[in-house]
């Protein structure tokens, strides 16, 4: 084992001369065939009450035995059929491991025994460079924007974890590079793959995550540039076909709309009843928490799917028709509403608006 410097400061591990798992698995598959043929000689040894010293040399003369053989020892011609099948075995462990018998005996206990002592050497390695997984972990997250806000740093070093594992068990120092610059992919394919389970209810594949993350940034961008820009029309900006324009609407919307009825915590059911409130105070917050202003924005053009009271509630809490939200008492006082008829109207719109693009824009992702 040698250790060597690298970019994170980390000192990070090496193995030497060959890939660990593969070694180990082979010599550890040479040794189950090792203990086959030992255990086989030992019971025709029993069976047939021959010496050792004979068996060995019978092995050593490496010849097949005749069922007529004259050899005053051979007391039942049946042996010679059994040797010589072991005999075959033997031959085909000594071609693979290009090693004698002789030697095999002496040297593949001992290799059994070490093991547990590389077990131990892959977890040295492994915990040596978790600064690595630490480090990718974060690059991830700020390269998802505010998407990657919402992703446990935790667990995305534990998946990282996972993959920086198989890079050691596969690593190979003779390819004369680093295990931090072998172990980044793995790390990486690790961690996107658990991006799967971390949006929404539609899995999606990891290179459709890391397209929409960047699509989403240049909409942004483009945003910025332009306040009236619609999701719709920077789409057929890009000058895509119209399925994958249709996959990367419902790409988007998946990713920002976990359920039509998201999950609430039981604390905050006890917060509610604590305070008098209706428990469809904290549903209609994480509804809305999960939806995404672009698709909200969208929703209010499509014909017949809101009243013009639940358009102008919308309008007027998302900010879209002044620079600012207001509140649920701003709102009422401005459609002759209370706070809390203001309230129900945007629930039951945001309710329409999930429901719409639910039925509309994942059907179409899943059937293309």
């Amino acid at each position: 084992m040698q250790v060597a410097d690298d970019s994170f400061g980390t000192g990070s591990v090496f193995l030497s001369d060959h890939n660990f798992e593969s070694i180990l698995n082979l010599a550890l598959e040479w040794h189950q065939r090792f203990e086959d043929i030992d255990s086989r000689l030992s019971s025709l040894q029993n069976k047939f009450s021959l010496s050792d010293e004979f068996i060995q040399k019978k092995i050593c003369k490496k010849s097949f035995l005749n069922s007529s053989s004259k050899d005053p020892e051979l007391k039942i011609r049946d042996f010679a059929a059994e040797f010589n099948l072991v005999l075959i075995d033997i031959f085909e462990l000594e071609k693979d491991t290009k090693l004698p018998f002789e030697v095999l005996k002496k040297i593949l206990p001992e290799i059994k025994k070490l093991e547990i002592p590389m077990r131990e050497l892959e977890k040295k390695v492994v915990a040596g460079n978790l600064r690595l997984v630490v480090n990718e972990a974060k690059k991830l997250r700020t390269k998802l924007g505010s998407w990657g806000q919402q992703l446990n740093i935790n667990d995305l070093i534990q998946e990282g974890s996972f993959g920086l594992k198989k890079a050691v068990s596969r690593f190979d120092p003779g390819l004369k590079y680093k295990l931090s610059t072998f172990a980044v992919g793995w790390i990486k394919q690790s961690m996107r793959s658990s991006l799967c389970d971390q949006f929404g209810s539609v899995r999606l594949p990891n290179y459709v995550l890391l397209e929409i993350s960047r699509l989403r940034r240049e909409f942004q961008d483009r945003r910025n540039e332009d306040p009236d820009l619609s999701f719709s029309r920077f789409l057929e900006d890009l000058d895509k076909k119209p399925h994958t324009i249709r996959r990367i609407h419902s790409s988007f919307f998946a990713m920002n709309c976990k359920s039509i009825y998201p999950p609430v915590e039981e604390s905050d059911r006890k917060h509610a009843n604590l305070f008098g409130c209706d428990q469809k105070d904290t549903m209609s917050e994480a509804i809305r928490a999960n939806l995404d202003k672009n698709f909200i924005l969208e929703a209010l053009s499509v014909p017949g799917l809101l009243t013009e009271i639940e358009k102008e509630v919308l309008n007027l809490r998302f900010g879209f028709s002044q620079a600012q939200e207001l509140s649920y008492w701003e709102i009422g006082d401005l459609i002759g509403k209370s706070r809390t008829g203001a309230k129900y109207i945007e629930e039951s719109a945001l309710e329409k608006v999930k429901y719409y693009l639910l039925t509309n824009y994942s059907k179409h992702f899943l059937e293309n």
